[in-house]
């Protein structure tokens, strides 16, 4: 069950039923660390902090309480960022980087995730919508120096 409210000091609070071990909870510290200037910006979060309790994993990341097809869409993808961290077996990356295209870079890691397919076309929407970019194309064809985009549908 996952559990939103609205808390005193937050505008909202996500948590979710998760048991991780000490590197898992270390693997998703790493994960959120890498991309949290996207995440941030993906998610409207002003913070990125996770807090462990008996209920289980909170993200006291919003000051304003989101609309409700949002919550949807944050709490998916905590779920299923949680999921990664439990299956993956290697260090993630711990500095964040600069990036020239965040819708690319974000859609390419919610498919890592498992947000794939047309059941979180939706969700994928969302957290699209305001992140600079092209999500298709990590480095967009330039129409101004006449370079065209030709697909192929032959090999």
């Amino acid at each position: 069950m996952v559990n939103t409210k609205k808390a005193e000091n937050y505008g909202l609070v996500v948590t979710l039923p998760a048991t991780l071990d000490e590197a898992e909870l270390a693997r998703l510290h790493e994960l959120i660390a890498a991309k949290k200037d996207l995440i941030a910006k993906a998610l409207g979060a002003s913070q990125l902090d996770i807090t462990t309790s008996s209920e289980g994993l909170s993200f006291p990341w919003w000051d304003q309480l989101p609309e409700f097809e949002k919550i949807t869409a944050y709490t998916e993808f905590l779920t299923k960022l949680i999921a990664y961290a439990k299956r993956i077996r290697r260090t993630v990356t711990r500095s964040a980087s600069q990036v020239s295209n965040e819708k690319y870079e974000l859609r390419s890691l919610l498919y890592r995730i498992g947000l794939s397919g047309k059941k979180y076309a939706e969700v994928r929407k969302i957290l699209l919508k305001p992140l600079s970019g092209n999500s298709a194309w990590k480095n967009p064809p330039d129409k101004a120096s006449g370079q065209e985009m030709r697909i192929s549908i032959f090999p």
